[in-house]
């Protein structure tokens, strides 16, 4: 059985957690603002490897932001408001 300091320490990670999700997000949300702003998508070369990330493209790098904008509407549908209250 748990101790109550185990409990303590384990809803402490959690709301930690939760949290840094939620920056995470923020943090993506204004790298694709950027993204869009400076017209990178355009801009980087095909393969990443000549700006010093090998093995990644740009469309890796866009379809990671898909996935932010999905996780974002998930956000916004509800879950945000359940992480933001217990951070």
């Amino acid at each position: 059985m748990a101790t109550d300091a185990q409990m303590s320490d384990h809803v402490s990670k959690v709301r930690a957690a939760a949290g840094q999700l939620l920056a995470a997000i923020d943090a993506l949300d204004a790298l694709k603002t950027e993204w869009d702003y400076a017209d990178l998508g355009n801009q980087l070369p095909t393969d990443l490897a000549s700006v010093g990330h090998p093995g990644l493209s740009k469309t890796d790098i866009a379809n990671g932001y898909n996935s932010s904008a999905a996780i974002r509407g998930l956000l916004d549908q509800g879950h945000g408001t359940n992480l933001v209250k217990i951070k």
